[in-house]
């Protein structure tokens, strides 16, 4: 039944259009990957259990984004597009590694201001190790190579910072209409 936890994540992802693990798995899977990254994150900062819950729920909404980002872009780009489900799914599988900040930051916690650096270099692994196996993840659900995946993964990246380019270019261009208004 979880033999898919120690099994390469390359064929764990290959498996799931066929034989999907269950729904209550991914969801269990999601929710305390999710919940130890927060944790983690209020370590050491020491916060409290309201601004706990808002990090986790707040990560919790994030990750449901990215699988519904995910999910609406394989089916604008491929003609047999899984369903939200296995998406979700597959999203289970990517943040596995998140329970590992906890530890991390548990153990990182007695060094001090070292020791958030080295919480902060666990954490950017973690991250690349996450944002790696979600490029599998595209790469066996869709059956696209590798470099298609790639850009799949990075285009929410590219939507952001096209984002933040328009936002800039607004506030420039109301900034020059008030700096005129003020010179007339």
């Amino acid at each position: 039944m979880f033999d898919w936890t120690l099994a390469p994540p390359k064929e764990t992802f290959a498996g799931q259009r066929q034989n999907p693990i269950s729904l209550e798995s991914a969801v269990v899977i999601s929710a305390s990957g999710l919940f130890s990254a927060a944790l983690a994150e209020s370590i050491p900062s020491s916060s409290s259990g309201q601004e706990l819950a808002l990090v986790f729920f707040s990560t919790l909404l994030v990750f449901l984004f990215f699988v519904m980002l995910y999910h609406q872009l394989s089916r604008l780009f491929s003609d047999d597009a899984p369903s939200g489900g296995v998406w979700f799914r597959a999203g289970a599988i990517v943040v596995v590694p998140a329970h590992l900040l906890l530890p991390a930051a548990l153990l990182c916690r007695p060094f001090g201001s070292y020791g958030l650096a080295l919480y902060g270099l666990a954490k950017l692994v973690v991250l690349s190790w996450m944002i790696r196996r979600g490029q599998w993840a595209v790469q066996s659900l869709l059956g696209w190579p590798a470099w298609a995946s790639v850009l799949l993964m990075g285009s929410p990246l590219v939507l952001g910072v096209v984002g933040v380019v328009v936002a800039v270019c607004l506030m420039l261009f109301a900034a020059g209409a008030v700096v005129v208004a003020s010179l007339s």
